[in-house]
């Protein structure tokens, strides 16, 4: 092997490297996005629940009012919060 491919090989991979890193931060930089819009929609139905309450019999009965996604976010909201700090650490 000569110099110059070693050069260029050493070089292929740098770019590759970098490649990846710059996916890795669009990627991340995008579920970030993705879990922020979440966690607002997340926060958006709590306020709502919080001022709606009294017009129900209980928190349960309220509960059973929510849509399936509605009900699926505030499940979540743990395991999003968590992921965002994961992501967050890592800027």
């Amino acid at each position: 092997m000569t110099s110059s491919s070693i050069t260029e090989t050493d070089s292929a991979a740098a770019h590759k490297k970098d490649n990846n890193e710059n996916t890795s931060i669009k990627s991340n930089k995008e579920e970030m996005e993705t879990l922020t819009e979440r966690l607002y929609l997340i926060q958006a139905i709590e306020l709502r629940n919080e001022a709606q309450l009294g017009s129900f019999i209980d928190e349960q009965h309220q509960w059973e009012s929510l849509e399936e996604d509605e009900r699926r976010l505030l499940l979540e909201k743990n395991d999003l919060m968590k992921r965002f700090e994961e992501i967050s650490s890592f800027e």
